[in-house]
């Protein structure tokens, strides 16, 4: 491996040839080239290309979060009005439930009264 001993060079030696520098530091250690990147086509709105056609949420997966979505609003309607459903048979219980309790004690209070 070759080691290359840097210089201290004045900022505008340094900025005046853009990779001048580091291109000469490379090519002594018998490295590839830097690529040459001008600061107008770094666009920080340029889609991200991580597999070749990936380029963000498509229609489709859009489309398959709208269904998700709506089918989960669906069962939470569903379980709504099951609860309102079981909560009129309670009612409807809790009301049998309490004339039967007053039935019994009428049955009681009849008895009690015809044997004494």
């Amino acid at each position: 491996m070759c080691r290359v001993a840097r210089v201290a060079k004045p900022l505008s030696a340094i900025f005046s040839g853009g990779h001048a520098i580091a291109a000469e530091s490379r090519v002594s250690a018998n490295l590839p080239p830097f690529p040459r990147v001008e600061p107008h086509s770094i666009s920080l709105r340029s889609p991200v290309r991580l597999g070749g056609r990936e380029r963000g949420v498509t229609l489709i997966e859009s489309l398959i979060a709208l269904l998700v979505l709506s089918i989960a609003l669906l069962g939470v309607g569903a379980l709504q009005l099951m609860t309102q459903r079981d909560e009129v048979e309670a009612r409807w219980r809790s009301a049998a439930v309490a004339m039967s309790g007053n039935l019994i004690e009428q049955l009681r209070t009849d008895r009690v009264a015809s044997e004494g």
